[in-house]
């Protein structure tokens, strides 16, 4: 059972991704079929043409010129765009830009989220100080798209955006994932029928590196949540060894004033100042690693959104091309495609791997400050037994109650902590060898 067409030029669905690739010079170089129907522009007449030939006069010049830096400097690329059909009509995408050493991919899908409208909304406001600047006759270019990068950045630096990196990144995670939840809620998934034929081992095995990718997409809102934990434990690790330092502290300046047969709670202040000399950068160390693994965290998000469209991607085209049973004619554009795939998979797992090294390193670190609190709640307990014997010890007693309290609260956060992120990331990790063997498995049919 195939899904149901997203309609004809200017029409698509949400359950349709279509492609393009374009060399250096912007001349387009292959594109599928989702993308000739879209645009209205048969395939054989397309190709060898500039890919300006669907630029849309409403969008700004700037968003381009961006595009173009980015994907020189080797960098993907995110934005909304309007072009225009064959006819005149117009359609809205979600672009994905990746670099490729012979120019470009180019993956698009149907916007679905809120922050489309906040592109659109700046668009019309971009456009109009180009227009104003360059004239009728389009003269004055250069210094339009300087003012109209000027009015983008003070218009994004009041926005929670904050920086278009910022809104390009949020959006495209924003609009892979709420493409997901819808295809998912529809039952659209898994609907389509292997085709038969020498590409179907292909078909097959990066369907299962798509479930894979998909599940991912469905938990992007749990990274930033495991990232926010994970820096807020990270801060009160650090502000909790400052206190225990602290108390000690306290500790050895009040039993200086104790008599020298009270010299057992000297003693024992004396053995905690010690400890948390000693804890003291354990902590630092500690929290010094989970910013690590946080920051690793929110360089990974991109990268599951990229992968998740390559690889669907990849899955369409061969898709379209056992339809028509032309593979051996198109076996340079699914090169590029799987290409781009290979690499957004090897960077995402990379991510990953170096992610749960990190995450996995933090239970050590745990352990050792545990042992250490356990050491300083004994001595604690100690000083309280000691300054009851005293006359005058209830301020003591106090104080190292204070202490073990404090130790108590570092020993429940560290527990916490060591605990952050080791279930999230658990089923991913056990699923990466058999999702880089089926990713092998691409490989292999498509090389033949």
């Amino acid at each position: 059972m195939r899904w149901a067409a997203g309609g004809g030029e200017g029409h698509f669905a949400i359950h349709e991704l279509f492609f393009s690739t374009t060399n250096k010079k912007g001349i387009l170089a292959s594109a599928n079929e989702v993308f000739a129907r879209v645009s209205g522009y048969p395939l054989d007449q397309m190709l060898g043409k500039p890919h300006n030939i669907i630029r849309h006069e409403d969008m700004p010049r700037i968003a381009f010129k961006m595009l173009w830096d980015e994907v020189a400097a080797g960098r993907p690329f995110a934005a909304y765009v309007k072009n225009r059909t064959s006819g005149g009509q117009f359609y809205w995408v979600m672009a994905m830009v990746l670099p490729m050493p012979d120019g470009h991919l180019s993956i698009r899908l149907k916007p679905s989220t809120e922050h489309f409208q906040v592109a659109q909304d700046l668009y019309r406001q971009l456009r109009a100080i180009e227009r104003d600047i360059e004239g009728p006759r389009s003269i004055h270019v250069k210094p339009a798209m300087e003012a109209s990068g000027e009015a983008l950045e003070a218009a994004l630096a009041e926005t929670p955006y904050g920086t278009y990196d910022s809104f390009m990144r949020t959006a495209l995670l924003a609009e892979v994932r709420s493409r997901e939840e819808a295809l998912r809620k529809s039952g659209a998934r898994g609907l389509a029928a292997t085709p038969g034929g020498p590409l179907k081992p292909a078909i097959d095995a990066i369907a299962e590196v798509n479930a894979f990718l998909r599940q991912l997409v469905l938990n992007l809102d749990d990274y930033p949540q495991l990232k926010s934990q994970l820096t807020t434990r990270s801060a009160l690790v650090r502000d909790l060894a400052d206190d225990v330092r602290l108390f000690a502290l306290n500790a050895i300046i009040s039993s200086s004033h104790v008599s020298r047969g009270d010299s057992a709670v000297s003693a024992v202040a004396e053995l905690l100042s010690s400890r948390s000399e000693v804890t003291g950068p354990l902590f630092v160390n500690l929290a010094d690693a989970v910013g690590e693994a946080s920051t690793l965290l929110s360089e990974m998000l991109f990268p599951v959104a990229a992968a998740s469209l390559q690889a669907e991607t990849l899955e369409v085209f061969l898709r379209e091309i056992a339809a028509r049973e032309t593979a051996a004619n198109d076996q340079r554009d699914l090169q590029v495609v799987h290409g781009s795939f290979a690499a957004g998979l090897e960077e995402l797992v990379a991510i990953i791997t170096n992610l749960w090294e990190r995450l996995s390193g933090l239970q050590p670190r745990v352990e050792n400050l545990r042992r250490e609190m356990d050491t300083m709640r004994a001595l604690s307990l100690n000083g309280r037994i000691e300054s009851a014997r005293m006359d005058d010890g209830q301020a003591f007693a106090a104080l190292f109650h204070t202490v073990a309290q404090q130790v108590e609260t570092s020993r429940v956060e560290l527990d916490a902590l060591g605990k952050l992120g080791r279930g999230l990331f658990a089923e991913n990790v056990r699923r990466l060898a058999k999702v880089q063997a089926a990713a092998g498995d691409v490989q292999a049919v498509i090389a033949a």
